[in-house]
């Protein structure tokens, strides 16, 4: 059998004399197994610390020099260059820029890990969040030739207290996703408020469409798992970590928020994650006499450097 614990007690007469002994056996596989068990899960949990101080030691020492190639090479493209080497100059960008990000995002992740990433609290408009990251990622859906709209019903109340920065990192994210996978048609980003719960916190619910090449359903089982890809074939053609996405879950959470996806390939994908924030009920919301008087406000960028 399995190892056991052997514990004797002396067995004596009326005089005290030892004439034998009382031997009892408790099988102890189990308690055994429980302990290599939490051996097991104390070294994987010291491996992971040092992991993950490594990862953060290692993304410091690299940030700094990438700065100074980013800054340097930004004074560089001042200069007057020909043809080709602006196009060189471009390709430090570019790179220089996919490294930095790859470097920020594994800080992310070991800040997470250790449950060190704390959220900012300030007043920021929502709607000039998701306008300004529209903006930024347009030049990419113009050299595509796709349409990239947002939507944000101007009656609805956008003004509240939160971290700006992490929730222009999650719609940043979604929103090049959607340009990178998307060849041809439309990236739709659409933000609306939730049920109110609460006259201090609201919800709001952020949606990007796209009319992309789209995810399997075993596919979408891996998308917010870190260092995931959901093709690796795809991820040579288009790139990618695998962290992004994981990241944005994690944000999302510490919101008090969750992620999701809706897929079919070849039918494009609307991705989507909530996200709630603390809002002055001493403020009025906006209000309009009917829907009918309401403007609806389209951002359409790839349109918009078309026509200029």
């Amino acid at each position: 059998g399995g190892p056991a614990c052997l514990r004797c007690k002396a067995r004596r007469d009326l005089d005290g004399n030892v004439v034998g002994c009382i031997a009892f056996a408790q099988d102890v596989t189990s308690v055994r197994r429980c302990m290599e068990q939490e051996v097991i899960l104390t070294k994987v949990k010291a491996a992971n610390e040092s992991k993950s101080e490594f990862l953060a030691t290692m993304s410091h020492e690299m940030r700094t020099p990438l700065n100074v190639i980013c800054g340097m090479n930004g004074l560089l493209a001042e200069m007057d260059l020909n043809r080709e080497q602006m196009q060189l100059v471009e390709q430090i960008k570019a790179s220089s820029n996919s490294l930095l990000f790859l470097v920020n995002d594994i800080l992310d992740l070991a800040k997470i890990e250790k449950g060190m990433m704390d959220l900012t609290s300030e007043s920021f408009d929502i709607r000039d969040i998701v306008e300004s990251t529209v903006r930024d990622v347009a030049s990419n859906a113009v050299h595509k030739d796709l349409e990239l709209v947002s939507l944000i019903h101007p009656s609805t109340s956008t003004v509240v207290d939160g971290d700006p920065s992490r929730l222009r990192q999650i719609v940043n994210n979604l929103v090049s996703n959607a340009t990178k996978f998307t060849e041809k048609g439309t990236v739709f980003v659409l933000v609306e408020q939730d049920e109110a719960t609460s006259s201090c916190v609201r919800t709001f619910r952020f949606k990007v469409y796209d009319t992309g090449i789209g995810i399997s359903e075993e596919g979408q089982k891996k998308l917010f798992c870190r260092f995931s890809q959901v093709d690796s074939s795809k991820t040579r053609s288009y790139g990618g970590t695998g962290l992004g996405l994981a990241i944005c879950k994690e944000l999302a959470e510490l919101m008090n928020g969750t992620v999701g996806v809706e897929s079919e390939p070849g039918k494009g994908s609307m991705f989507w994650f909530t996200a709630s924030f603390h809002v002055d009920d001493s403020v009025p919301d906006l209000t309009f006499p009917s829907k009918e008087h309401a403007h609806t406000h389209t951002l359409s960028h790839a349109e918009h450097v078309k026509k200029g």
